[in-house]
């Protein structure tokens, strides 16, 4: 997994721990203080230069009644 640091990729070793659905718990060494790579992180190499882009939005479930 990559986090951003400084506009750079920063790698970081985690292990997950559980997953249901979308969500997963990993530990790890993490800072809550920078963005996670979420997309494009496999042509990434610790200390490449990265830039961000907003996520699209998630479509949300419609219930029909």
């Amino acid at each position: 997994m990559y986090q951003i640091d400084d506009m750079h990729a920063k790698r970081i070793y985690v292990n997950v721990l559980g997953s249901v659905g979308k969500t997963s718990i990993i530990e790890g060494d993490i800072s809550s203080q920078r963005e996670i790579v979420l997309s494009g992180n496999y042509q990434l190499e610790d200390g490449a230069a990265v830039r961000i882009e907003e996520a699209p939005a998630e479509e949300e479930d419609e219930d029909e009644d």
